[in-house]
């Protein structure tokens, strides 16, 4: 038979704790998938050349990566799963709206990437078929599918 215990006893017992878990860092994992598979880096941002892009003044907006010869920009959207992230929220998801669409009226070809699609190689398929889209020459990342 189970015990029960009041309310009071409850709150006193100490909380439960969920097991440490190793947090990866998939943005960092998908620059490495770009140099595994022979793509160059992105110009700008976290890990590159330069820092984030700012585009459109005199907003202050900035892509996560960009290739700004291809006008190629990468947004990682972290966040998605635990529902703390700033685009979960209707302001945060509108921002971002804004943002996106004045991103494509200014002709650049936005990525959306998220944790799954680094995982899977979804995210770094899809920066090929975009450099390959906009880039004369050879097509780049063999084995890339």
């Amino acid at each position: 038979m189970t015990q029960r215990i009041t309310a009071a006893e409850y709150r006193a017992a100490p909380a439960r704790r969920k097991p440490r878990t190793v947090k990866r860092d998939y943005k960092q994992e998908f620059l490495n998938q770009l140099k595994l598979y022979g793509l160059p880096l992105p110009t700008y941002g976290q890990g590159c050349e330069l820092p984030e892009l700012t585009f459109a003044p005199p907003r202050r907006w900035r892509f996560d990566w960009a290739y700004r010869q291809e006008r190629i920009a990468i947004e990682y959207q972290g966040g998605n799963y635990t529902g703390r992230g700033g685009h979960n929220t209707v302001k945060g998801l509108r921002n971002d709206y804004e943002k996106f669409t004045e991103a494509a009226l200014r002709d650049w070809l936005l990525i959306l990437i998220d944790s799954g699609s680094v995982r899977d190689g979804r995210a770094m398929q899809w920066v090929a078929r975009a450099l390959n889209a906009r880039r004369e020459g050879p097509p780049l990342g063999e084995g890339v599918e």
